[in-house]
Formats: structure tokens, sequence, C-alpha cells
């Protein structure tokens, strides 16, 4: 295979993304009345926008030269984040942590895509399925399920501390 061929097969391979995402979302309304593969969408960029966050925090505690060499590479400098968001990355404040203020704004965000899917199923006059309530339920207590529980030691740990 010649290096010509790479950009019209990463344009082929974008545009079958692209058809199988729209065909995604139209089952997704079709099945549940909800676009879940949008919502997905939304979560994962937010997720990854956090996971590039803490990517550059471990660069200027100097754990991850490999992202390092990456931004290099591609022409960028290594940012330099404030030093209290470093310090709550690293050690958090009082018991909570980085990633459980990102989890908890996505369990967030979910609840408020479910308000809206619920104010528009009223506005339109229609009556919610139980299989989309099913779903954002089953959502947000699954990441719920992998936050909270260790987020509630570590503040009854902290509590017990202070005492």
């Amino acid at each position: 295979m010649s290096y010509a061929a790479v950009p019209i097969l990463a344009s082929q391979a974008a545009a079958a993304g692209s058809q199988a995402f729209k065909g995604s979302r139209k089952l997704s309304v079709d099945l549940f009345n909800y676009d879940f593969p949008g919502l997905m969408a939304k979560l994962a960029i937010i997720y990854a926008v956090a996971w590039v966050f803490g990517e550059i925090v471990k660069i200027s505690n100097g754990l991850n030269s490999v992202f390092a060499s990456i931004l290099n590479f591609f022409g960028f400098s290594t940012p330099t984040l404030p030093q209290w968001f470093v310090n709550f990355y690293n050690t958090g404040f009082n018991g909570i942590q980085y990633w459980d203020v990102i989890k908890t704004g996505l369990i967030l965000i979910i609840f408020a895509e479910f308000l809206r899917y619920q104010a528009a199923s009223r506005q339109l006059g229609q009556s919610m399925d139980p299989a989309t309530v099913a779903s954002f339920i089953l959502l947000g207590t699954t990441l719920g399920a992998l936050t909270f529980p260790g987020l509630i030691s570590r503040l009854t740990f902290q509590q017990k501390v202070k005492q």
C-alpha cells in the first residue's frame, strides 16, 4: 500500500463512521425517542477534555514525557496551569478529587438531559417511554456507583481525621 492512499482511506473511514453515527442516532430516536448517541458523544468530549487537562498536570509534574513529546512534535509548547489547579488535581480538596468533580459533572449532565427529555415530552403531549427513562437511570446510577462510594469513604475518612 502506498502512502498516497492513506488520506483516501482516512476520508472513507471518516465518511463510514459519520454514516454509522447518523444511523445509530436515527435508530435511537426511533426506539427510545431520544438521541442517546448524541449524549454519549457529549459525555465523551467532556471526559476527553478533562483527560487532556489531567495529562497536562502530569506533564507539569514531570510524570508524562510521552504526551509532552507528542505536543512538542506538533509544535505546541508545554502549557502551564495555575498552581491551585495542579494542587487540586494532585491532592484534592477536603477529600474531593479532580475526577470526582468530573464524574459528578457528567452525572449532572445526564440528569439535565433527562429533564430536557421530560420537558420536551410534556410539551409535545407525549408520555415518556419507560425504556428511555430506564436508560437514563441506568446511565446515571452506573456512573454514580463508580463515583460516590470512593468519594463518600474519603469524606468520611477526612471527618474522622479531623476529630
